[in-house]
């Protein structure tokens, strides 16, 4: 089991104090070891000027002009001070509004970014599963099965052994000898799925990777992840899908512009995020 911890300090984000986020009753976690912790962590997004066409044109009338010329596009902090403690065993969905930084949480935990404020540890080798990651289009799906499973740590020889199971498993059929092109995306989700819960993460990340996946593909997804959770490993996952929360989710975490807002029992925070959304008029989770 190794252990991997991404610490950068930094400035701490903008917009007066910062309140902790309620937490909630752990008690049901039992005496299971932590397998993610994010202490205060903040990311920030740069927005450079020179890569932007708008912002060249602003830039170009401001020198003509010989006005002051302003950084009119600064950036952002995409996720702001938050602190989570995920547990061996637990399922932890994540909802929020379009932009509210749940994939920038996620890529956090899987190491693909590094925080510029507070610390992220993970005990265990995370795997993420994303929409649009990890596929080359114009090979084949077996051929896209043994690049995958070899950046997740199979050896070529293993890899190959498993292709039959991994392609019964994604429903490919005739298709596993077809370029990725040429799938819909319901067979890159299922292939997706398929390859990063074939070597038994740990951890599994995934954000929306099961979106555009049909529901009984998602029953059998499901079955699997709750085999996945029996042996103690752990699940954070983004989803617009209620029934997919409701069904895996053993507890939800609501992120909202870049915070924490509420973190508990899987009912209570779903119906305060679907209240929210329908104040706001915001069509943010499925009824699937």
């Amino acid at each position: 089991m190794t252990l991997a911890t991404a610490t950068v300090k930094g400035r701490q984000p903008t917009g007066g104090e910062i309140q902790e986020p309620p937490q909630p009753d752990r008690s049901l976690s039992g005496h299971q070891p932590i397998a993610i912790s994010l202490d205060r962590v903040s990311l920030y997004y740069p927005r450079p000027l020179a890569s932007r066409p708008a912002a060249q044109a602003k830039r170009l009338i401001s020198i003509l002009t010989r006005g002051e010329r302003e950084e009119i596009e600064k950036g952002y902090w995409a996720v702001q001070d938050v602190s989570l403690r995920v547990f061996r065993g637990e399922s932890v969905a994540v909802v929020g509004l379009n932009g509210s930084g749940k994939s920038t949480l996620m890529r956090l935990i899987a190491g693909v970014y590094a925080p510029n404020h507070g610390q992220v540890t993970v005990t265990g080798h995370p795997v993420l599963l994303s929409r649009g990651l990890g596929f080359r289009e114009e090979l084949t799906g077996r051929e896209n099965i043994l690049i995958n499973a070899g950046y997740l740590g199979l050896s070529h020889r293993e890899a190959t052994k498993r292709i039959p199971e991994i392609a019964e498993f994604a429903e490919l059929g005739s298709f596993i000898d077809q370029p990725i092109k040429t799938y819909s995306s319901g067979m890159r989700a299922r292939l997706g799925f398929a390859v990063a819960t074939s070597i038994d993460p740990e951890i599994l990340v995934m954000d929306e990777a099961l979106s555009a996946g049909d529901p009984a593909f998602r029953v059998k997804a499901n079955q699997r992840l709750r085999a996945f959770l029996q042996r103690a490993h752990a699940l954070v996952f983004v989803s617009h899908s209620r029934s997919f929360i409701r069904q895996t989710a053993t507890r939800v975490v609501w992120v909202h512009q870049g915070r924490i807002r509420q973190d508990g029992e899987v009912g209570e925070v779903m119906s305060a995020y679907l209240k929210f959304c329908e104040q706001t008029d915001a069509s943010a989770v499925s009824t699937r």
